[in-house]
């Protein structure tokens, strides 16, 4: 079940949202980012509180009937330097891999977009972006499904 998260889910969103800062420490091959002083920074800053308390943000939680599983997160942005219109930008997706077994993921992502859309609506806006990392094929497969098409592409170098 798909809902729209609210202030009273403050606990529930920290403690997944800090399960998927630790996914992406240990996907992670970049050695700079301490996801660790992330997760620090994130329950200092009561960032769950912040978001669900927010009418420029959502918060699309999956539920089961013990617990949240995953979640998508997107924003109202008036517009930055990659896209130059209003538009809502998707930035935090998770699905807790364990529960993923039992999940029709590709269901699951389509149910949490159509909350986004439906957001995207009911506060006339006509753009939804997203990234994401080179080789996400199931993310590169859903945007391509959804009709996203690419914007900017963003490089980089370690030096």
């Amino acid at each position: 079940m798909i809902k729209k998260g609210t202030i009273l889910d403050v606990e529930n969103y920290e403690q997944i949202y800090e399960q998927y800062l630790s996914t992406l420490a240990l996907n992670s091959t970049d050695d700079d980012v301490d996801y660790q002083e992330m997760i620090n920074k994130v329950k200092k800053q009561k960032r769950a509180w912040h978001v669900l308390n927010s009418e420029k943000y959502l918060v699309a939680l999956f539920r089961t009937e013990d617990c949240i599983c995953g979640f998508m997160e997107a924003a109202i942005v008036e517009n930055d330097y990659m896209f130059e219109k209003e538009h809502i930008y998707i930035s935090n997706l998770y699905i807790d891999k364990e529960m993923a077994d039992n999940i029709n993921t590709t269901k699951f992502l389509f149910e949490m977009y159509q909350t986004v859309l439906t957001w995207c609506k009911e506060h006339n806006v006509n753009y939804i972006c997203d990234d994401i990392n080179v080789g996400n094929k199931i993310m590169e497969a859903l945007n391509d499904k959804l009709g996203f098409k690419p914007y900017k592409t963003r490089y980089y170098k370690k030096i």
